[in-house]
């Protein structure tokens, strides 16, 4: 039986998606909440490992901590990891007013994790590339994780996230999954016990 691994997130879904991900390599998973030091930096990689550092520091044991966020390349990677703290102010309707004098839309939702152990840092990127909308979709979605599905065009799509129907999205989702951090950690670990 291998040693468990600490996922520091008070959100029970991504640790149950680790879990089902590193089920095959019999690694389990242990959702753990641990006041960490938010860092203030522009990127989510930076934010990450030091969260990944500070946990481990407390646990002294393997440990994962995963950030997310959203990058706009014609506002020089803003909001970054500021996505909450942009959501919670001027809201996707400002966003799109900041992009309003920008011709090139590009844009992705990010995703680091860190893992960290007594032999070191690992870290993990992955970018799910598309374009910003020039309005907000008003299609209801049960499957939308962030407002920011509202105007979000995923590569090779015209419409936004929530305007493309479950059965048509899966692929996509399919795709993301994937490649995603999570899929990468396990991937990893399965080389390095190997």
């Amino acid at each position: 039986m291998h040693s468990p691994i600490h996922f520091v997130t008070g959100n029970p879904h991504k640790a149950a998606e680790l879990q089902q991900v590193l089920e095959p390599l019999g690694i389990p998973v242990l959702p753990t909440a641990l006041d960490l030091v938010e860092p203030q930096a522009s990127h989510i990689q930076t934010v990450a490992e030091s969260k990944a550092e500070q946990a481990y520091l407390q646990v002294r044991e393997a440990v994962v901590v995963e950030d997310s966020g959203f990058s706009v390349e014609a506002l020089r990677g803003f909001p970054g990891p500021y996505v909450k703290y942009l959501l919670e102010t001027i809201g996707i309707d400002g966003l799109l007013r900041l992009m309003e004098p920008f011709e090139a839309r590009t844009c992705a939702f990010t995703s680091v994790m860190v893992y960290r152990d007594a032999a070191g840092i690992q870290t993990f990127n992955a970018a799910y590339p598309g374009r910003l909308a020039r309005e907000i979709d008003p299609t209801p979605s049960e499957m939308a994780w962030s407002e920011l599905w509202r105007v979000f065009i995923p590569e090779g799509e015209t419409r936004a996230l929530t305007a493309i129907p479950p059965k048509e999205l899966r692929p996509t989702l399919r795709g993301w999954a994937e490649r995603s951090v999570y899929e990468q950690l396990a991937r990893w670990l399965g080389q390095r016990s190997s």
